[in-house]
């Protein structure tokens, strides 16, 4: 906390003196409150039962998964990194080759 230096010679400086003890007593008295209410709310928390403190959460995973065209299921944020891989340019080369073979026919 800084400390002010009030000149007492001046007119206004009682009255100046008196407000800022003032606002001490007020500044204290909300740090005072809000550790009492810091600490009601820890004890709460201690005295809570266990299932009560860490509520149980159900989580459902969201399929985003996608079919490419080249057959394979993938997760569709991951489409772009997918289409330049290895796995994607040789599945596309055999269902290019299959495509060829039964025109054949």
């Amino acid at each position: 906390m800084s400390k002010l230096t009030i000149d007492l010679d001046y007119n206004c400086s009682e009255y100046i003196k008196n407000k800022i003890s003032l606002l001490e007593v007020i500044y204290q008295e909300l740090l005072r409150q809000e550790g009492k209410i810091v600490e009601q709310v820890l004890l709460e928390l201690h005295e809570a039962e266990p299932e009560e403190q860490i509520p149980q959460i159900e989580t459902k995973k969201i399929s985003d998964k996608i079919l490419c065209e080249c057959g394979m299921e993938i997760v569709k944020r991951n489409m772009k990194r997918h289409c330049s891989s290895k796995t994607h340019i040789f599945n596309m080369e055999m269902l290019k080759r299959k495509e060829n073979s039964d025109l054949q026919i």
